[in-house]
């Protein structure tokens, strides 16, 4: 009886600490993700959805913007820009009711015209908890976060999945580039021994990962780490009884269901869903975000969160070089980003929305995504001449007419 009464007042110490943390906005603070997916958005929610709980306002994110959207600024009716996952660092620099403003340390963003890198969102305060509540032996089990400031990913110590992985003992379906620590004493040929805190029960548990859904051995050769890069893209792009959802703002993959339904909103603009996704955080991924993702699954220091930021951080395709698998193809006026999958069957892999006809992770022809362009050599052609081409839509229609930039993924070794 008295060992009980002693462990629950040990965790109701271990909760008051985490309360009074979360009540000192003025003071920043260490913490981390403690669900699946957290959705992350540029402003307060309750500045954008007066009159709504924010935890409420969070779970009607849809997965994209509406289709055909004529407002100046369609983005309020989707307003994330973002997805963290399980076991991530954040700092806490402020909080407003139920929602924390916090800097993620793995990827950053540049707007057009300036330099200071932007890596500052919202999110919801319930899916964070304070580090400094955790003994330092647990959070030494919580992994050393990527941050684009090392200018290079060290991965040591910890495995990433590759593939989603429902465990039983927390309850939770961990997404595709979610990172543990691990016990390499108690793994075994098939499972990983990795540690996650419970928030249920405010507690380190043990759980097993099969390896055979987490990230193969490291490499510390550049070109293997492309090669792991494009290979990890295009078993994404192929999955077996489904596909990864095209999402706005995702950078998540914990199902692969994507059954796509149609449907009417208010403002009579087209807008999809997923039938079997419940409400909450959306799986999927953007163009951006697939490319960072995989990238940093294979520790590649690719840390750019938008197309502005690529151009200005990676090294334009010169005339004398050859275009490989790896590289990234990027347009503007939509932005997209895209890889070079294989370059002798003419492919690429790429997130693209049901606005255009596909709405999930695949690999096409360049011939189904740009007029004209059936080959690379097409595609260098117009790039070098600096030709605008037409993108198509699925039914190939075209979407408009478009400039090339290519930009050589190795750069961001140089």
């Amino acid at each position: 009886m008295l060992k009980k009464y002693l462990r629950i007042n040990t965790i109701l110490a271990i909760f008051m600490i985490s309360i009074s943390n979360a009540q000192t906005p003025s003071t920043p603070y260490a913490a981390f993700v403690t669900v699946s997916i957290a959705e992350l958005v540029g402003d307060p929610m309750q500045k954008l959805k007066p009159g709504i709980s924010a935890a409420q306002s969070y779970k009607e994110i849809p997965l994209d913007l509406p289709f055909g959207e004529k407002k100046t600024n369609p983005f309020p009716l989707c307003p994330r820009v973002h997805q963290l996952l399980f076991n991530e660092k954040v700092m806490v620099l402020d909080e407003r009711g139920d929602e924390a403003r916090v800097t993620i340390p793995n990827l950053f963003f540049v707007i057009a015209g300036q330099k200071t890198p932007q890596c500052t969102y919202w999110m919801l305060k319930q899916n964070l908890f304070p580090l400094a509540a955790l003994d330092p032996e647990m959070q030494n089990k919580i992994p050393k976060a990527i941050s684009f400031t090392d200018k290079k990913i060290d991965n040591t110590h910890t495995i990433s999945l590759i593939y989603p992985v429902t465990d039983p003992v927390t309850g939770l379906t961990f997404s595709a580039g979610t990172r543990f620590v691990y016990d390499p004493v108690q793994t075994t040929k098939k499972d990983y021994l990795a540690y996650a805190y419970d928030a249920r029960t405010l507690s380190m548990q043990k759980i097993g990962l099969p390896k055979k859904y987490c990230m193969p051995l490291r490499t510390t050769d550049n070109a293997q780490k492309i090669k792991q890069f494009v290979s990890l893209l295009h078993a994404w792009a192929h999955l077996k009884n489904g596909s990864i959802a095209y999402v706005w703002g995702g950078r998540s993959f914990t199902t692969k269901k994507n059954s796509v339904l149609l449907r009417q909103i208010t403002n009579e603009q087209e807008q999809y869903c997923i039938p079997d996704q419940h409400p909450g955080p959306k799986s999927g991924f953007d163009c951006t975000s697939l490319v960072s993702t995989a990238a940093q699954l294979c520790e590649i220091p690719y840390f750019f969160k938008n197309s502005t930021t690529v151009s200005s951080s990676l090294r334009p395709l010169q005339k004398n070089e050859s275009l490989e698998n790896g590289d990234i193809v990027l347009i503007t006026k939509p932005n997209h980003v895209m890889v070079v999958s294989d370059v002798k069957k003419n492919k690429l892999i790429e997130a693209r929305t049901l606005a255009h006809g596909y709405g999930k992770v695949h690999e096409i022809p360049i011939g189904e995504e740009f007029q004209d362009m059936n080959t690379y050599t097409d595609l260098l052609t117009a790039y070098h001449q600096q030709q605008p081409v037409n993108r198509l839509r699925k039914n190939g229609s075209i979407i408009a007419k478009i400039q090339i930039k290519l930009f050589k993924l190795a750069s961001v070794w140089e």
